[in-house]
């Protein structure tokens, strides 16, 4: 009887551990653990001298060439001062491998550790230090010059899929999508009222504050998995932090941050002005993607949840958009 074909494949940690040792330098083969397996496959590699991270590119998730977008810019982040977890070069100097899987092969890439706690800004002791590093990593990030390319971050692409999808995303929930497509539309009448001319631009992590962000007891805060990265609004970046200044009551959160930031680096009130709708821009164009990626993983129940939790932080920053 043939075997079924799969949408997708969870490589075992030891077999994945073998092929690690035979396609990178190694000093010997490693232990091998997964950590997650969302848009890709992430495990703990270790070996007796060292801590790595392994990233299995989901299935259609960036093109070889995006992939190399990202480890250029982490590369070149390392060059400039900035702490970031950086790929390793394979046995042949790739800076990626290619894994060998039921579904085809899929790039892999072998990470340095990220020394520290991973956090988020939520106090104003750590908004502060991510605030003032992450105002360096956009800095370090002005000169990047990559020689391949990826496509630039677009919000409203994004919210159009969405809303092209409401019918699946909320059956038989008319009050709920009608919500939605105002929302959608407000967010972008705002995005499309700026002169994208005058905003501060360039290449961006893409997810910082998804606990991306480690602080260490020095002071330093390294930098990992700019899966999300590419050129994009520097404004962008700023949208959890606010959310999470709003969502606990605490402005404290968000002026240290802000105050931070522009102490290493400008930043214009235009592009603050602006971060609200980008939050629930950001909120909006994500939906369909995560929801789609998430009925393959765990069935339609699942999909429902996560649809509800996201309808009740739309209600909430509906509140603070102007307008």
């Amino acid at each position: 009887m043939n075997a079924l074909p799969v949408q997708r494949s969870l490589p075992e940690p030891a077999a994945l551990a073998r092929w690690l040792a035979d396609e990178y330098p190694l000093e010997a083969a490693p232990s091998c653990t997964l950590i997650r397996s969302s848009w890709n496959d992430t495990y703990r590699v270790a070996t007796a001298s060292r801590r790595l991270v392994c990233r299995v590119y989901g299935p259609g998730r960036h093109d070889e060439t995006a992939i190399r977008y990202e480890l250029e810019l982490v590369a070149h982040l390392t060059t400039r001062g900035v702490p970031a977890c950086a790929a390793l070069a394979t046995r042949r100097g790739e800076p990626f491998a290619r894994v060998p899987l039921p579904e085809g092969i899929r790039p892999a890439a072998l990470f340095a550790h990220a020394e520290g706690r991973p956090e988020v800004p939520s106090s104003v002791a750590k908004a502060r230090r991510l605030g003032a590093a992450l105002a360096r990593l956009h800095r370090a990030a002005d000169s990047f010059r990559p020689v391949a390319a990826r496509p630039k971050k677009d919000l409203a692409s994004g919210i159009r899929a969405t809303l092209a999808h409401l019918d699946e995303l909320l059956p038989e929930r008319g009050d709920d999508a009608a919500f939605a497509r105002g929302l959608a539309d407000r967010v972008l009448a705002h995005l499309g009222a700026v002169d994208a001319r005058e905003l501060d631009r360039g290449p961006i992590h893409g997810d910082p504050f998804s606990h991306n962000a480690a602080l260490a007891g020095n002071g330093d805060v390294a930098w990992f998995d700019f899966d999300e990265c590419g050129p994009g609004l520097r404004a962008e970046e700023l949208t959890v932090p606010y959310w999470l200044s709003r969502a606990s009551r605490a402005p404290e959160l968000w002026e240290g941050f802000v105050a931070a930031y522009r102490s290493e680096r400008s930043l214009a009130d235009r592009d603050l002005e602006l971060v609200p709708a980008l939050f629930v821009g950001q909120l909006l164009a994500t939906l369909w993607e995560l929801a789609r990626r998430r009925a393959q993983s765990a069935g339609s129940e699942a999909v429902q949840a996560l649809v509800a939790a996201r309808l009740t932080q739309l209600r909430t920053a509906a509140n603070w958009l102007a307008g």
